[in-house]
């Protein structure tokens, strides 16, 4: 019995390519908390002000590191839609076009 599998890979990359507006709407904002933190830590001074600004930038750090794992998401899923184009590119350019014959399977 012969099984094929087939990937979709215009899904892969359409998804990769609305996870990348996403990291990007995410490091606008970032940004912008980033910005806001030190207009703040101008106009707040005092231990309450620096246990905040202390949790803050720790949330941020940690944003920051998530956002790098949605990027090596997006990098594994255009990887993996170029490794399944290439594969389909070599089922076709060399298999595809051998005589029927020639094709062995592996059917009881």
């Amino acid at each position: 019995m012969t099984s094929i599998v087939h990937v979709d890979t215009e899904a892969l990359r359409s998804q990769a390519q609305r996870l990348r507006r996403l990291a990007w709407e995410i490091e606008t904002e970032h940004m912008d908390i980033r910005q806001a933190l030190q207009r703040l830590k101008v106009a707040w001074e005092g231990p309450s002000a620096w246990d905040f600004l202390l949790e803050a930038y720790g949330l941020l750090h940690r944003l920051e590191a998530n956002l790098e794992d949605l990027r090596e998401l997006i990098r594994v899923l255009e990887r993996e839609a170029q490794k399944w184009e290439d594969a389909e590119r070599f089922w076709y350019r060399y298999y595809r076009q051998l005589p029927v014959s020639t094709v062995k399977t592996s059917e009881p």
